[in-house]
């Protein structure tokens, strides 16, 4: 997400909300953000960035988030969760649906 962390997702995202704004159990692709740079390389360093599937476990303070990486079948995949600050999970949007 670092270098445009502003700009939209191109056409393979055309409905977004916030990460904010996804129900318990509800997935998306993280498809864009409005991100300071010290907060994307957090995050990236997190696992979270651009084209990562998240998963809600539990909105609210904090937002607990289920983050896969990797791509179906490949050798590298992990996932883990993350509890982030509703306010930062506000700023980040993907793909819904």
């Amino acid at each position: 997400m670092s270098e445009d962390t502003a700009k939209s997702c191109d056409r393979t995202c055309p409905a977004q909300i916030s990460l904010a704004q996804l129900r318990p159990g509800e997935s998306g692709v993280v498809c864009s953000a409005t991100l300071e740079p010290a907060e994307a390389e957090l995050l990236a360093a997190m696992g979270l960035m651009r084209e990562t599937r998240v998963t809600m476990c539990r909105p609210g303070e904090p937002c607990i988030i289920a983050v896969s990486t990797g791509r179906p079948g490949s050798a590298v995949n992990c996932s883990c969760r993350l509890g982030i600050a509703r306010p930062l999970a506000e700023k980040i949007f993907v793909s819904h649906p």
